[in-house]
Parts: C-alpha cells; structure tokens; sequence
C-alpha cells in the first residue's frame, strides 16, 4: 500500500489554495492548523508530510491585514484575535507586542512556523527536529508544486491554474514594505521569528519586494 501524502496547512502560506488544487487528488490527507498541538500530534503519525513556509515579513503583513481588514469575520477565532489587535494603533505598534499576542491559543496565524513543525518534548517550542518530510516555500510555490506531484506520483495540474489559486492577495504586494517604513519595525520581525529565518533560509534583511 502506497503511503498517503499530507499537506500540514501553515498559516498564511497559501495553505488552502494548495488544498484546493490538491482537492481531487486520491490519498491526499489534510492537516489544520487549528490547534498548535493537536496539529504536532497528528503530524507524527502522518506516513509522510509536507507543507509550505513563506518570508515571514510578508507572512506577518498578510496575517494582519486579514485580520484586520476583513468586513466579514470567519469565525470566533478571528473575531477574538481582531479584537486583540485592535487595541493597537497600527501594524507598527502590534509587531512590537508579538510576545503578548502569541500568548493567546486565537493567535494562530502569528505563531513562527517553527512551532508548527518542529519536535519538542516540552515548554517553549524551538527549532528541530522536523515533523514534516518536505518543506516547500511560497515564493516558489508554481515549481515546488510541480516537484511534489512528480515525487508523489500525483496528477500534476496546468502551471496557469497554480499561479491563479496560489498568488492572491487582498492588499497588492507592490504596498508590503511600506509596512516597514520603521527600522524598529523591522527589527522586531527578525528577533521574534529569528528560527523561521534561519531554519527555512530566509535572509535576515528586508527584501525589497514579495
């Protein structure tokens, strides 16, 4: 019996447009990211997992904006974790109170990658060992998906249907590094998610653009 392929869903990667284009796939499995421990937990027995990270300057600008200018709320998670960040003047201000916020079990789309995927008996999550067998990242999500369909035996789907699923965005990209206008803005991204850019190969610097 050939092993089931499982997408772990990581916040704010384009997890479910990933599953969308995966959607028809037989012995294709799916992870939420609903709860950081029951997600660890499950990745453990999974037979063999994957799942996708992004830079995580532009994953924390997407988090919020989701978050914070979305009219409709999609459930009470969001609706709670809305009502945190609002109590913060802007993107600026909440970036320096990402300690307080990753407190909170609603702040699920603002945990470092890390915790997500790696292995830790106990206490703080910390980087290693990996829960997933590949990690793929976003920005080459149109090629990187044409690597997991060959290597899992799975029916590849047309490069133009990857791109149009994968790289939507409520807020265009071109306006991503206005958020960091602040140096102390910047410097507070690369001190809190400090494992996700060295564990997933990001450089430690703003790029100029998405």
């Amino acid at each position: 019996m050939s092993q089931a392929t499982t997408l772990f869903k990581m916040p704010k990667t384009g997890s479910s447009s990933i599953e969308h284009l995966l959607e028809d796939q037989p012995d294709v499995q799916i992870i939420l990211h609903d709860q950081l421990d029951r997600a660890r937990a499950k990745l453990r027995q999974a037979d063999w997992a994957f799942t996708f990270v992004r830079n995580p300057f532009w994953r924390l600008v997407s988090a919020y904006n989701w978050v914070m200018h979305t009219e409709r709320k999609v459930d009470q998670v969001h609706e709670n974790i809305y009502q945190q960040l609002s109590v913060y003047a802007d993107f600026a201000e909440t970036v320096q109170h990402l300690t307080e916020i990753c407190a909170s079990k609603d702040a699920i789309h603002f945990l470092p990658m890390h915790w997500w995927i790696c292995d830790y008996p106990s206490g703080k999550p910390q980087a290693g060992p990996l829960l997933v067998d590949q990690v793929y990242h976003y920005e080459s999500a149109e090629t990187d998906l044409a690597d997991l369909f060959a290597q899992r035996g799975l029916t590849d789907v047309p490069m133009d249907r990857r791109s149009r699923q994968i790289f939507r965005s409520r807020v265009p990209r071109s306006r991503y590094p206005d958020y960091y206008h602040l140096d102390s803005t910047v410097e507070a991204v690369l001190a809190f998610y400090a494992a996700d850019f060295e564990l997933f190969g990001y450089p430690g610097q703003l790029p100029d653009t998405e």
